[in-house]
C-alpha cells in the first residue's frame, strides 16, 4: 500500500485491515510500499493461505470469465500490527541497482 495513503487511513505497517465490498471481504496485513500508486493495493492471487477471492466484482460468475484483477473496495483499519509481526522486516522487496 502507498505510504501517503496508510497515512491518509491512519494505517501503519503491519496492522490489520478488512478489505470490502458490496460483494465480500477479507483481512489482510498492511506492507508499505513506496512504488505502488495511490489509491491502488495489490493482494497475492493464488496464494494457498489467500482469501481475496472474496472480494470480487459484480462480473465474476458461472458463465463469465471472472475479473479479480480489477474491482473497487473499501479498506478499514481492524487491529494494530500484532505481536507476531514485530520481528518482520517492511524493507522495500524491489531490487534497486547501486
Amino acid at each position: 500500500m502507498n505510504p501517503e495513503d496508510m497515512k491518509e487511513l491512519g494505517i501503519n505497517q503491519g496492522d490489520l485491515v478488512e478489505v470490502h465490498n458490496d460483494v465480500g471481504a477479507t483481512q489482510a496485513m498492511v506492507y508499505p510500499t513506496p512504488t505502488a500508486k495511490r489509491k491502488e493495493t495489490f493482494m497475492l492471487f493464488g496464494s494457498p493461505m489467500g482469501q481475496q477471492g472474496n472480494v470480487v466484482n459484480s462480473g465474476v460468475n458461472e458463465l463469465i470469465l471472472p475479473d479479480y484483477k480489477h474491482c473497487w473496495a473499501n479498506i478499514r483499519k481492524i487491529a494494530d500490527a500484532p505481536a507476531a509481526v514485530k520481528h518482520l522486516s517492511f524493507k522495500s522487496k524491489e531490487y534497486v541497482a547501486g
